[in-house]
């Protein structure tokens, strides 16, 4: 999603934004869900929202 946006703000391109209701699946979820970024997504969010920049850990074996 960031990749993109980048990409419409360099180009100029006329952006609509639609909210879809059911599109993603709405449950209690009752465990912890860990989302893993690397590479330049990691730079992209922390540059959009600096707070997140104290969730970043360095792994050093790529296989997670």
């Amino acid at each position: 999603m960031f990749i993109t946006a980048i990409f419409d703000a360099l180009e100029g391109r006329d952006v609509a934004i639609v909210d879809i209701p059911g599109a993603f699946i709405q449950l209690d979820i009752d465990e912890l869900i860990h989302v893993n970024l690397d590479g330049e997504l990691v730079d992209l969010l922390v540059r959009l929202d600096p707070t997140y920049a104290t969730f970043i850990v360095h792994v050093l074996d790529k296989e997670l």
